[in-house]
């Protein structure tokens, strides 16, 4: 999944946490986001010294409708300037109404470009491995979340992999990718820990970790590095 879908599954809370730190993006502004309205669309409004701005960010595709009601909001209330992203992709006829009326408009892809560029943390990225394991395995025996940790850390170590998270209602994973292309899933369960690789879009399981078990199999007993080695060299075959 790339990360302008990402953000497009987001749910609202998560999607304003986001624009909420992507207001780092503009220099000087304080900013403070408003709660989601019932379409989904969130709004950060800037300030600085008596001007105001206004950030708009639509789910989904936009056409050129929306791009006229910033324009208006902002010749109504003077703003300095208005920005309006969507997580999709806008129409022509919305490009063209946003270089008429002078409003900045970013697709999904070109949102994730300003927030990297800004330095502002993605929906899902996982730059921190060690405050994401934490998170993760802290509950587990500790048996279970000792080899859950090393296990982790070791798939992770045999490549430089672009790591994302995703979440469920009782279950996380950390999928690992080499050019957009995922080679290894770990899914973290309530009691298990589950590890797969990737063979084009399936996924098999090779290894798996239980609560239950009163000995927790080595690395070396599990054939993780093996398998994810396997996945690794059919990724970068296919790019």
């Amino acid at each position: 999944m790339g990360s302008h879908e990402t953000l497009e599954t987001l749910p609202d809370g998560e999607l304003a946490a986001f624009l909420d730190r992507l207001g780092a993006a503009w220099l000087d502004w304080d900013a403070s986001v408003a709660p989601p309205t019932p379409e989904g669309t969130v709004e950060l409004a800037l300030r600085r010294d008596g001007e105001e701005a206004i950030v708009r960010v639509h789910r989904g595709d936009v056409d050129e409708r929306p791009v006229e009601e910033a324009a208006a909001l902002a010749r109504e209330r003077a703003l300095s300037f208005v920005v309006l992203a969507c997580t999709g992709e806008p129409t022509e006829d919305a490009r063209d109404a946003a270089r008429e009326n002078g409003v900045e408009l970013y697709d999904g892809d070109e949102l994730v470009s300003l927030a990297r560029e800004s330095g502002v943390r993605l929906p899902g990225d996982v730059g921190d491995l060690t405050a994401f394991l934490e998170e993760r395995v802290g509950g587990y025996p500790p048996g279970l979340a000792d080899r859950a940790a090393e296990v982790v850390r070791v798939v992770d170590d045999l490549a430089d992999f672009d790591r994302q998270a995703g979440y469920g209602d009782a279950s996380a994973t950390l999928d690992l990718s080499l050019g957009g292309r995922r080679v290894a899933r770990i899914r973290f369960g309530a009691t298990s820990v589950l590890v797969y690789a990737a063979d084009g879009d399936d996924l098999e399981t090779v290894a798996t970790l239980a609560a239950h078990r009163e000995r927790q199999p080595s690395v070396a007993e599990l054939g993780v590095v093996e398998a994810v080695e396997e996945a690794i060299e059919r990724a970068v075959g296919e790019q």
